[in-house]
């Protein structure tokens, strides 16, 4: 398998996660560039259930 794990999103989305939300005008590029981090590894983390939790459990209940 490849790509980010579980530990290192939910590391990445509690780092910039305040930054996102930062309502300040002068850290506009700042936040901009926190949520597009946050999408990733939000999207890592759906794509890690979807096939890495999820897809196992329902092969696993076919077979049976």
């Amino acid at each position: 398998m490849s790509g980010p794990s579980v530990k290192y999103s939910l590391t990445e989305i509690a780092k910039y996660l305040p930054q996102g939300l930062d309502p300040r005008p002068e850290k506009s590029a700042q936040r901009l560039r926190a949520i597009r981090i946050l999408g990733g590894n939000v999207g890592a983390l759906q794509g890690i259930a979807k096939y890495r939790v999820l897809e196992p459990l329902k092969a696993k209940i076919r077979s049976n």
